[in-house]
């Protein structure tokens, strides 16, 4: 069953804000059908829908129903997703969002057993955000932004076969804080007439380059390039923006031929902890500095030694 909650008020009146639901606000029996809305409130507006996932059914279940400006919020735990999901023009403004990091949650897991892409937002779905999920499992591609002011944060995408997220025009938003590993070809790609914000990334073990420009013009800063079979950043074409990334341990070079180190940037050992989180150590080229703020997407130290025990 589906539930179609209304009276729910937006946040500052945004455009797609996330509805808020409150306790006190829903009332539910044995008997009833579905929420029911008790108590007013003057600024509530009745399009906008929050679906929780599972408990309004399946993520490409509740997606299918959505409408422009919704929020679906998926729960903590794993998630299976058996079919490609789409996010059509009728549907700008949704979000899809999972953790919220100030709260230090863990981002819910999507795991995908798909052919092909496991999420595309498609041309004219415009200011969707897709944030704090984490998607594993088998599929082509993990996120494909085909339309503008789209933003992607606060993901961890692993074990893509392609490529982790594409960026494809009119894609000009934010690609940012997002943890892509072991994508089979690249961490990220641009294609002809892409100008996204590719910022705060940590992009290891890509099977080919970490992020692959191709007659595209993103703006490419303050991300983490770790052991890329081929290159840390390729440029083939466009006109690419580089600025305080740190690059190494790239098979061939940290740079293409026809890129240009951008200032602030860096060929060093990022010095991860080595505990999987992609935190960094003392004296890492990732941490702040008088040229760049942090670099990479897990803004964090290595935890301090434990304490000897002492006689």
């Amino acid at each position: 069953m589906f539930f179609r909650i209304t009276g729910l008020a937006r946040l500052g009146g945004a455009r797609g804000a996330v509805a808020v639901l409150a306790a006190a606000s829903i009332g539910l029996s044995c008997g009833d059908d579905g929420p029911t809305e008790s108590g007013g409130n003057g600024d509530a507006d009745p399009d906008l829908t929050a679906y929780d996932v599972p408990a309004d059914g399946t993520l490409g279940d509740v997606l299918a129903v959505a409408s422009a400006g919704d929020t679906i919020r998926v729960a903590a735990g794993t998630h299976a997703v058996d079919e490609n999901l789409r996010i059509e023009p009728a549907q700008a403004g949704l979000r899809i969002v999972g953790r919220e990091l100030a709260r230090g949650e863990t981002r819910p897991v999507l795991m995908c057993t798909v052919a092909g892409t496991a999420l595309r937002i498609d041309n004219g779905a415009e200011d969707v955000v897709i944030a704090g999920l984490e998607m594993r499992g088998t599929f082509s591609t993990g996120i494909e932004i085909a339309a503008g002011n789209v933003t992607v944060e606060d993901m961890w995408i692993e074990g893509a076969t392609f490529y982790a997220i594409v960026c494809q025009a009119p894609a000009n938003g934010p690609v940012r804080g997002n943890v892509l590993v072991d994508a089979g070809v690249f961490g990220v790609r641009c294609t002809t007439g892409a100008a996204p914000l590719i910022t705060q990334n940590t992009i290891v073990g890509a099977g080919d380059c970490g992020i692959y420009i191709q007659s595209a013009s993103p703006v490419v800063e303050r991300n983490a390039i770790y052991d890329s079979v081929t290159y840390a950043i390729a440029c083939f074409g466009g006109a690419p923006e580089l600025a305080c990334n740190v690059l190494f341990l790239s098979g061939d070079s940290n740079y293409s031929l026809l890129c240009t180190p951008g200032p602030g940037d860096v060929e060093a050992d990022p010095l991860f902890c080595g505990d999987g989180t992609y935190r960094v150590g003392e004296g890492s080229p990732c941490l702040p500095s008088k040229a760049c703020d942090w670099v990479g997407a897990v803004q964090a130290t290595c935890p301090p030694p434990p304490a000897r025990m002492t006689r």
